[in-house]
Formats: structure tokens, sequence, C-alpha cells
């Protein structure tokens, strides 16, 4: 009982540095707002910041995602190096469905493993459904793993998310052509009866196409292979992970930058949903036994950034934030840190 209460005071103390770490300014009169957001699922702070583990190596340590780190860093705003601002998970657990469902609540639901029930509480993405009447061409979500759709939004609700195996139903010959040839090259990780996931180029593929043709108001992406290759102990592989997601943000912002007013008011916001262990083979696992797990990033570009933005230093944020980022930046109110 005593850990529990210690834990829940944490996470309070935690929320109240969100919400102070962040003011609002009055709207911005020009156009409409857009938002980006992409999630990589389980990936350390170590080697954003620090680069390749040389432990694990046996090499000198390299980096390992330097455009999210160099350019991409001048051009946005990049949080959670420990020195000037940290970024934790805002639940107690460190696991992916409590994080995801965290991220989508704005608050930790009573979720602690990645077999929970899907959430019961009203998330953004329904709440933007609501207020703007999106429909699919304007707001859309894909994801790896099936399992984003039990914190993604309540049973039910009108929202579109295309995740894991399922297609993607969308009226569109190379969504159709990805929905094909997904099923013929499934990863060893999908586990039929109880999840399915695809490989993130899919996910990927699917989620670019849509930006680029539809130019949705909210796009959602969630990818999973780093996760899959930590847990497997495949630490190389785990790293070529990480550098495919460093091209891809860099395609990610290139492509919005080609896309005229549309690119200039939208908000590009990259985070993983959880960290994992550090020393030995700790890294390869997370959760509440691995409490440097708890340690994030979060990287912001575009609406309402400045380039090279700096946080105050001191600068505490958990997943809580992302909501109100995002709810605000639709709004059209700038923010700051």
């Amino acid at each position: 009982m005593r850990i529990k209460t210690m834990a829940s005071w944490a996470l309070f103390i935690f929320w109240i540095f969100t919400a102070e770490a962040l003011s609002f300014e009055s709207p911005l009169p020009n156009a409409a707002p857009n938002v980006v957001l992409v999630t990589l699922d389980g990936i350390r702070w170590n080697e954003i910041f620090e680069g390749s583990d040389s432990e694990l190596t046996g090499t000198p340590s390299e980096t390992v995602m330097p455009h999210l780190t160099q350019d991409l860093a001048r051009e946005g705003m990049l949080l959670g190096d420990t020195k000037t601002s940290s970024v934790f998970v805002a639940n107690s657990v460190n696991m992916s469905l409590p994080g995801y469902q965290s991220i989508f609540a704005g608050f930790p639901t009573r979720c602690y493993t990645n077999f929970c029930r899907t959430t019961r509480v009203r998330t953004f993405p329904e709440e933007l459904v609501s207020r703007y009447h999106f429909d699919h061409r304007q707001m859309a979500a894909f994801a790896s793993w099936s399992q984003i759709a039990r914190a993604y939004s309540r049973p039910g609700a009108p929202v579109y998310l295309n995740a894991g195996l399922k297609p993607s139903g969308l009226e569109d010959p190379f969504h159709a052509y990805l929905d094909r040839i997904q099923m013929e090259d499934i990863p060893k990780w999908n586990r039929p009866g109880i999840w399915t996931a695809r490989y993130d180029r899919f996910t990927y593929a699917h989620a670019l196409h849509h930006l680029k043709t539809e130019h949705p108001r909210f796009l959602y992406l969630s990818l999973l292979d780093a996760d899959e290759e930590a847990h497997a102990g495949h630490y190389q592989a785990y790293l070529d992970s990480l550098k495919t997601y460093d091209r891809w943000i860099r395609e990610i912002a290139d492509t919005l930058d080609s896309m005229g007013e549309y690119g200039r008011n939208t908000l590009l916001i990259v985070t993983t949903d959880h960290g994992r262990g550090k020393g030995g083979n700790r890294w390869m696992n997370h959760g509440m036994r691995y409490p440097e797990s708890h340690r994030i990033f979060m990287y912001l570009r575009g609406r309402g950034i400045d380039p090279g933005t700096h946080p105050i230093p001191g600068t505490v944020l958990t997943h809580n934030a992302i909501k109100t980022i995002v709810e605000k930046t639709m709004s059209s109110a700038s923010f700051r840190f």
C-alpha cells in the first residue's frame, strides 16, 4: 500500500511539472493548424543523446540518430537530455499499453499491463473528431501494433485507426497494394490470438502516403520494430531500427517543408511510449523492475516552435503534455516551455 501511495504522489508531482512547464498565448490568426504525432516504441534516451552503447557493441560509441540530434534539433526542439530538460512516462509501470493510454487520455489510466481492456476514458482523438467533425481523410492513424486500438479511443468511437495486420479499407490503389504485400511478410513477433503486428516499413508507407495525398489535420504514426528487436536481444537490429526511424523523421520533416502553407502550419511531435533498462542485459527490458525505463524524450518541430528553441533549464515533462500540446495547437494557440 505504501509503495502504491508513493507512486501516486510521484505521478501527481510529474503532472504538476507538466502543467507548469507549458504556457499558452493568444490564438494565432493564420491558416488552420495541423499535427503529425509519431511514437517510436521502446526507445532509450541513451542511444539518442549518448550514441551506441560501447559495452554492447564492443566498439567506440557512435551517433545513432544524427538527424534528430543535429539538424532536426536545430530546426525544432529536442527534450530529455537530462542536462537541460527531462521527460518521463506518466504511468508507474513503464510499459507500452499503459504508456499509450496515458498519451491519449492525458493522464495515467488504470492500465498496468499490455493486456488491459480498451480505454474507458474520452481520448483526445475522440475530442478532435467531436470538436472539428474530422473524417478519415482529415484525421487518420496508422500503427504497427494492433494493441494501439486499446489506447487510441473507446469502443465504437468514430475515429479512423489502421493497426496491426488489419487492412486499411481506404479506397486508394497504393493503400490496397500495401494491404496485400504486408500479408506476404509477417514479422516473427506477430502473435495470432493475442495481437497482430506488421513491419514498420508498411506502417510508415501507409502514413507517408496519406500525408502526401490527403494533407490531414491530424496524423498519427506508431512504430514497433525497435522494441521487438530489443526484447529479442538483437542490439544491432535495434540500432538499425533507430537509424531507420531517424531517416524517416527527416523525410517527414522534408515532406512538410515541401507542402507550402500546409507544412508551415503543421506541428511534428516525436516521442516514445517508454524507455529501457541500463547495464548488462537490462537494455532488453523495461517495466517496474527497470526504473530507468521511465525516462524518455520528446521532439517538436514546426508550428509554434521557433528553430533552435531550447526549453527553460530544468523543464520536466511527462506524456501528459502531449494531449495539451495537440489540443492547444489545433485551437490555434501558441505555446512555449
